[in-house]
């Protein structure tokens, strides 16, 4: 693998766990804390982002058979940036109508969960 090459799989491991830290601790820390939510909901959201994440030997094969990874690490890092974008707005949302927040949330976390599994390249 050239330099270029790996440079470009730093920044999408980079911006990959960028967006999966945010809404895996500031936005759960802010649902406990600053909304008062119980901690069960940020951890059961946590758990369903790994739990769908079963998914991602499926995706890296379905990846590995078409012999490019690209349009599936695109795809995948599209998916997980909207759900991350999500997350932040069902916060928001959630400290005005509970409820709909709370279901926006899960499916950012839902959407997060699917984006990873094609966004983290493999080797």
């Amino acid at each position: 693998m050239s330099w270029p090459g790996i440079i470009r799989l730093g920044l999408v491991q980079a911006a990959l766990g960028a967006i999966v830290v945010l809404t895996t601790s500031t936005i759960n820390r802010v649902m406990v804390v600053e909304l008062g939510l119980l901690a069960i909901l940020p951890g059961f959201l946590v758990g369903l982002h790994y739990a769908i994440q079963i998914s991602r030997p499926r995706m890296g094969y379905g990846a590995d058979a078409g012999r490019r990874c690209t349009p599936w690490i695109i795809g995948g890092m599209a998916v997980l940036a909207l759900g991350g974008v999500m997350a932040a707005l069902s916060v928001a949302l959630m400290a005005q109508y509970l409820v709909p927040g709370i279901i926006l949330a899960v499916l950012a976390f839902v959407m997060i969960g699917l984006g990873v599994g094609p966004a983290a390249p493999r080797f």
